[in-house]
């Protein structure tokens, strides 16, 4: 039996912003994006993300994940609506990657659903992911989409 969890991810256009060419002549955008756009096309359906399958075919995930790894002056650079999308799609990534790395959640704590990335010890306040040059967290990442959404990109 194949298990889901309902999780509500943004779906925000995935064509992150016009960068640097890179191998093969598509933009840093357009290698950054692919990944992401793959995944959340193959593993989420009506709001239900298979993370039994991802977690065993993780490998598109991860890239997008490594790839968030700008400089923050070519993310600083970018149009307006640009940076909001990469830092909503940058959260997203690093909460599905979270989840798959300790898949299938099965906590105790009282407060959250058993099955919750809340029962993940530090998921949102002391995991480190690297993104747009800074070592940041879930929860700051998230403030940073934040930040993007108040100012118009």
């Amino acid at each position: 039996m194949a298990w889901v969890i309902r999780v509500g991810l943004v779906a925000l256009s995935l064509s992150i912003a016009p960068g640097a060419p890179a191998a093969g002549g598509a933009t840093t955008a357009q290698t950054a994006s692919t990944p992401l756009d793959r995944v959340l096309d193959t593993y989420v359906r009506e709001g239900h993300v298979y993370y039994r399958a991802l977690q065993s075919e993780r490998k598109l995930l991860d890239a997008y994940v490594r790839a968030l790894d700008l400089p923050a002056a070519l993310v600083a650079a970018w149009p307006k609506a640009k940076p909001l999308a990469f830092w909503v799609n940058a959260y997203n990534a690093l909460v599905l990657q979270t989840v798959i790395d300790k898949y299938p959640i099965t906590g105790k704590a009282e407060d959250y659903p058993a099955a919750s990335i809340r029962q993940i010890p530090g998921a949102f306040e002391q995991r480190p992911h690297r993104v747009a040059g800074q070592t940041l967290t879930c929860e700051r990442t998230h403030s940073s989409s934040n930040t993007a959404r108040s100012t118009g990109g």
